[in-house]
């Protein structure tokens, strides 16, 4: 034999189809994850800001008056079971059990109060990419979901579960800067070593892998059956935006007609 010649090695039919199969299942979930993540720390985000500055305001008012229209109705029944029962009483009495009462629906007043500020801030200081930087912003991201995504690579170390907890705060946060300089560090911290690929383990991706597929799908439809992603379509047509104002107002009138009746009535009792 020629001391020239070279050796060749020839993979066997079934290990190449496999290796495409679990390849091709990496790109979908890689596709998938990206797909979920951008629902989750995009565009819901977005969505969620921009509803809550069309609606927010309204929304509180609603809320606050249906909760004063409750308390005035609580007050009312308290009033008149002290008088069926001919017990004395004293109205501060009365408001000192209403606080405590209704405590949870103050705490749910605040705390929409500062769900407010944050979505203006969120509104007010997002960064805003270009649509050629926007179209990089994903490619990184998932460049990096491919190499260091915890449910892609099997070996991950504590440090490579660092930096990719650090590219979703980056994709979170709209930093283009920040994401290149994580890919960049990614690429040079893996490499294919698909020598040590066996069967044995291929088959146990293609198994994990699809199980990730599922699930994801199943995720990402949940996803865009609920708040705040359902409000996309009204708040891309003025007239379902009008619509959905009107119905706001129209709650708000109730309650305060309602508010306005117990008012008079407590006042004729006492």
């Amino acid at each position: 034999m020629d001391n020239g010649q070279k050796y060749k090695i020839i993979l066997s039919p079934e290990y190449v189809s496999l290796k495409e199969t679990v390849d091709q299942l990496r790109s979908e979930v890689s596709r998938l994850l990206l797909e979920r993540d951008d629902l989750l720390l995009q565009q819901c985000p977005r969505i969620e800001s921009l509803y809550m500055v069309e609606f927010g305001a309204l929304e509180y008012s609603v809320y606050k008056a249906e909760c004063e229209y409750l308390r005035l109705k609580r007050k009312y029944e308290m009033i008149v079971a002290k008088i069926n029962r001919q017990e004395k009483f004293e109205i501060k009495d009365i408001e000192t059990a209403l606080d405590i009462e209704f405590k949870d629906y103050e705490d749910k007043l605040n705390q929409r109060i500062k769900d407010m500020n944050a979505a203006i801030e969120r509104n007010n200081f997002s960064k805003l990419l270009t649509d050629a930087e926007s179209v990089e912003f994903k490619k990184l991201y998932r460049q990096i979901v491919k190499r260091i995504h915890p449910d892609l690579c099997y070996d991950i170390t504590d440090e490579k579960l660092r930096l990719f907890n650090s590219a979703v705060t980056a994709y979170e946060n709209g930093d283009l800067t920040t994401l290149r300089a994580i890919a960049e560090m990614t690429f040079a911290i893996t490499s294919d070593n698909s020598e040590n690929d066996v069967m044995e383990t291929l088959r146990a991706d293609e198994e994990r892998l699809s199980g990730i597929i599922t699930g994801l799908t199943v995720m990402i439809v949940d996803i865009k059956n609920r708040y705040p992603y359902t409000a996309k379509e009204f708040l891309e047509d003025k007239e379902k935006m009008a619509s959905h104002k009107r119905m706001y107002e129209r709650q708000l009138t109730e309650f305060e007609d309602a508010k306005i009746r117990y008012e008079q009535r407590i006042s004729e009792m006492i």
